[in-house]
């Protein structure tokens, strides 16, 4: 089974894929992966993923964290700081908790690496969002401008389902 750890600014999401998952809140985030672990006590556990916001340019997808590359996302902290340092607490915690474990980041940035560049500067053809619409809560929502062309909506996913995929693609469990 693959656990799926998501470190947000002041939560900790997780899933057991296959299997259960949740939320923790409320305490840091070396102390959340302690308590997933202690929900998930008797689990086998073969991979960590590890929801990684920014990977700036150097990295363009998921990869086996090392020491290099936990202080690679240490040093990134500065173009995501709500979100690398709770990143880099739960992979340190995880690390700890579960030696000999494989542990994979995955970058939201790897998405957005792989964007065709011709996906920019749609504006012409009426398709354009709202900052302030797109940084806006949960759920499905309209992020386009009030006037625009085109409706652009948000449709949420199950980040940690798609986290734990892509662990196993690196690991080449699936």
């Amino acid at each position: 089974m693959i656990l799926a750890l998501n470190a947000g600014s002041s939560t900790l999401k997780y899933r057991l894929v296959p299997g259960e998952g949740g939320i923790v809140e409320g305490v840091p985030h070396g102390a959340a992966v302690e308590q997933v672990l202690e929900r998930l006590s008797g689990k086998t556990i073969a991979a960590v993923g590890h929801r990684v916001v920014h990977g700036g340019t150097r990295f363009q997808a998921p990869v086996l964290v090392d020491d290099a590359v936990l202080k690679a996302i240490r040093d990134l902290s500065p173009l995501a700081p709500l979100h690398n340092p709770a990143g880099v607490a739960g992979i340190e915690a995880a690390r700890r908790a579960l030696p000999g474990v494989p542990q994979v980041a995955v970058f939201d940035t790897a998405f957005h690496a792989t964007l065709p560049r011709s996906l920019a500067g749609l504006d012409p053809l009426g398709i354009a969002v709202d900052p302030a619409r797109n940084g806006a809560g949960d759920g499905a929502r309209i992020v386009s401008p009030d006037g625009a062309r085109v409706a652009v909506c948000v449709v949420p996913t199950d980040e940690e389902r798609a986290i734990a995929h892509e662990t196993a693609e690196l690991l080449g469990l699936v």
